[in-house]
């Protein structure tokens, strides 16, 4: 499942390459066909991330055909979107849609053809040019086509299709896609925890969340009513960071290394964000662990240069050598080093 930072990434995606534009919105699926036929028509006019949750706020255009901005005068209408484990977005444009997309430029192929075959962008690469995992770029499906843009064929299973001049997005396999109105989305946010990316969310409602359970601080942080946006990777390496047991109950967790855990999730999400990518280990650390490896005739493997302890079980700790230890805790992998995280 996605983790905060990849939806708040998805949301500026959103508001860079359609926010202001009047989408033809349809369901090739078939399961949202009343909900598409509400948006047919309308401008996205917000978008908002909270947590694993996405809101896009659409409003009617006004009658009058020489004004180009919503009926203020109109409560927005609001897409909420939840994509569990299966969903995705898959975006579709030409060279003004794709060149508006915020991140890493794209490199699009060059050609004058004007049938040439849609081909998929990888936005993100590593150093070797070679694409991220897939499940690192859910959201970064990039399609170009030459202009004049036209959709192309839905691919597999499209619950929902937005259209606009000069691109497309696709969703597919979602967990939730509903319409709420403006207490709905209330409703939503109040029985979330704080999302450490937003900047109206507080430290404060962290601590009096985690006061209330008694479950372990590494259970705790995947309950979504207790902090929003944190999945495995980030709940791994946060407790790891801030030196923290993972089965030491959240309530007798101090301020103060409550404290380290919000710190450094604010420090650490908005880089996950920025690069679509999660990477925690320390350059310093892992060239000392390197060469500690060869050292001992062992050859360090790629997961030891981005983590500290998730997917990492079996594996020497970067810093004090312990073996990462791996339980199952709330039903998900739980990875921690039990030297370090006393």
């Amino acid at each position: 499942m996605p983790e905060g930072h990849a939806i708040h990434r998805l949301a500026a995606q959103f508001a860079q390459v359609m926010s202001g534009e009047v989408v033809a919105a349809s369901s090739p699926q078939g399961r949202f066909t009343a909900g598409a036929a509400v948006l047919n028509g309308q401008r996205l006019t917000d978008v908002q991330a909270y947590g694993k949750h996405l809101f896009l706020g659409f409003a009617p255009r006004q009658v009058d055909t020489a004004q180009t901005t919503p009926d203020s005068k109109s409560p927005p209408t609001w897409l909420h979107i939840h994509l569990g484990i299966y969903g995705s977005w898959r975006f579709y444009g030409d060279s003004e849609f794709t060149s508006r997309h915020v991140g890493t430029a794209l490199n699009l192929p060059e050609s004058t053809q004007q049938t040439a075959e849609i081909v998929e962008i990888p936005v993100h690469t590593h150093h070797d040019d070679s694409a991220f995992a897939p499940h690192e770029h859910f959201a970064d499906r990039w399609f170009w086509t030459p202009a004049p843009f036209t959709a192309p064929p839905p691919y597999g299973t499209v619950r929902l299709r937005l259209v606009t001049a000069h691109g497309a997005a696709d969703l597919s396999g979602p967990n939730t896609c509903e319409l709420l109105d403006v207490e709905g989305v209330a409703a939503v946010f109040a029985r979330l925890g704080p999302d450490p990316l937003r900047p109206d969310c507080d430290f404060s409602e962290f601590v009096k969340r985690c006061a209330t359970r008694q479950k372990g601080i590494g259970e705790a942080l995947m309950d979504q009513s207790v902090i929003a946006g944190v999945g495995n990777i980030y709940r791994a390496e946060v407790l790891y960071a801030a030196r923290l047991n993972p089965f030491t109950p959240a309530r007798e967790v101090t301020s103060r290394k409550l404290r380290r855990i919000w710190d450094w999730l604010k420090e650490y999400l908005p880089l996950g964000v920025e690069s679509g990518r999660i990477t925690t280990a320390s350059p310093d650390d892992y060239a000392v662990f390197v060469e500690r490896e060869l050292a001992a005739g062992r050859e360090p493997q790629a997961i030891d240069s981005r983590y500290y302890v998730y997917q990492r079980q079996d594996r020497p700790c970067l810093r004090c050598s312990a073996t990462v230890k791996l339980r199952i805790a709330g039903g998900r992998k739980l990875y921690w080093c039990p030297r370090c995280q006393r």
